[in-house]
């Protein structure tokens, strides 16, 4: 029997923020001790997206303003928070776009517009505090509030790492014309140079054959922190017709697997009509 990809060990995922949930960010309050008049201090956030894909250039939302928590008493201390923003993935997940397959797609794309990168900008007025942080990566993505909690932006390095992006179940039956995409998100290093989709096909007869039906060759690079759209139906991967049950999974140039394995069992019912959901 064919053997799977050996799993490439010492790859590091990134966080994402996911635009689909509640997003917050807290100013930290101005430093009481220095400025003891708090009815003068205002706080403001700033958004920056890029200008367009791949632009090194940031273009502002408008500022967003927001006065101080009032302070409270605290077994004899006096409490300041500073000013939190609340709702900005409104602003963030409105620029971020889905993107549906091509009809009948046979080939890895690139579902650009999914993910893009972000800068929050703190300013304290009267002359306090600006400073711009470090840039964030974000996703058109959610999940409960429950999880996003407890995970927060680490959900797709750590509890979602490597595997696709999908909440539909493994071994699902599928017809032999039904068209199927995988999503998976490059949030990791080392970044591979290739992505090469592997298939382990069972045949009727008790045996398997390991094949690469496709490569990411019609992508110039892969690029970091985006999301890929991977065509694994049946008659898209051009398997053979004694194909009972196959295996897909990704790996790179080097045919080591970077995501996990997923199973498709194939349906040979004859159907009368078949629909095809995207």
């Amino acid at each position: 029997m064919s053997n799977i990809d050996t799993l490439k060990t010492g790859v590091v995922y990134f966080p994402m923020t996911l635009s689909r949930n509640k997003l917050t960010h807290t100013i930290q309050e101005a430093d009481p001790a220095a400025y003891p008049n708090r009815s003068e201090i205002e706080y403001f956030l700033e958004i920056s997206k890029p200008e367009f894909l791949g632009s090194n250039n940031y273009v502002a939302y408008p500022r967003l303003r927001r006065k101080e928590k009032m302070p409270y008493n605290q077994v004899g201390v006096t409490i300041y928070e500073g000013a939190t923003f609340t709702q900005i993935q409104n602003l963030l997940d409105s620029s971020l776009t889905r993107k549906k397959p091509n009809h009948q797609q046979n080939v890895m794309t690139v579902a650009w517009g999914m993910t893009s990168n972000f800068k929050l900008r703190e300013i304290v007025e009267p002359s306090i505090r600006d400073a711009s942080l470090s840039v964030q990566q974000i996703i058109k993505s959610g999940i409960s509030e429950l999880d996003y909690k407890l995970y927060g932006d680490s959900f797709y390095s750590k509890i979602w790492a490597g595997k696709f992006l999908t909440f539909q179940p493994n071994n699902k039956i599928v017809g032999k014309t039904s068209e199927e995409y995988l999503y998976f998100l490059t949030n990791f290093i080392p970044a591979p140079r290739e992505l090469h989709l592997r298939v382990r096909a069972l045949k009727k007869d008790g045996s398997t054959e390991t094949l690469t039906p496709l490569t990411s060759n019609n992508i110039h690079s892969i690029p970091m922190y985006q999301v890929v759209c991977i065509p694994t139906g049946f008659t898209q991967l051009n398997l053979s017709a004694d194909t009972v049950q196959y295996e897909v999974w990704l790996s790179n140039e080097n045919n080591e697997r970077i995501s996990e394995v997923r199973t498709y069992l194939v349906d040979s019912f004859y159907q009368h009509q078949e629909r095809n959901l995207l």
